[in-house]
């Protein structure tokens, strides 16, 4: 019954904080910037894609043109375009306002992944505690059965 309980707890409040992000980011703006200078680090290839952070440059809606360092794929060349999100206060974000079906598969990934922890660890425990309480149960037997052995006449005792 853990597994469920922590399951739908975790689930719900994943969604919760999704939605606080969401609420926290929606007065955000998505801008198109582009890189100042080529972004450090190795090529872009297929086997290994890494960020760096490099300058950014892009116009506000009120005009005037802003820079910041951002995250951006290594080897990317001076002037490509990358999306921005830019908050109420001026900042900088990587990510907008989540939807709503963010905040859902969020939640529900949260959730799957926590039945399945607390599953394992529920069974992980019943295993550990069925194995100490058979080995106190033979640690009894066994003394038991040398009480009765010492009455038994010496034909029938264990050798």
């Amino acid at each position: 019954m853990a597994a469920p309980l922590a399951s739908a707890t975790t689930g719900r409040a994943v969604h919760d904080a999704e939605i606080r992000r969401a609420a926290t980011l929606s007065a955000t703006t998505r801008v198109e910037a582009w890189l100042v200078s080529d972004a450090g680090g190795p090529t872009v290839d297929a086997r290994a894609q890494s960020m760096v952070r490099a300058p950014v440059r892009w116009t506000q809606h009120d005009g005037h043109v802003r820079t910041a360092m951002f995250s951006v794929w290594a080897g990317s060349p001076a002037g490509t375009t990358v999306p921005v999100w830019i908050t109420a206060q001026g900042a900088v974000t990587s990510r907008g306002p989540a939807t709503a079906s963010e905040a859902v598969a969020s939640a529900w990934m949260a959730a799957a992944v926590t039945f399945v922890v607390a599953t394992a660890l529920c069974t992980d425990g019943w295993k550990v505690f069925t194995k100490l309480v058979d080995s106190i149960r033979c640690k009894g037997w066994e003394k038991e059965w040398d009480e009765v052995e010492a009455e038994l006449p010496e034909q029938f005792r264990n050798r």
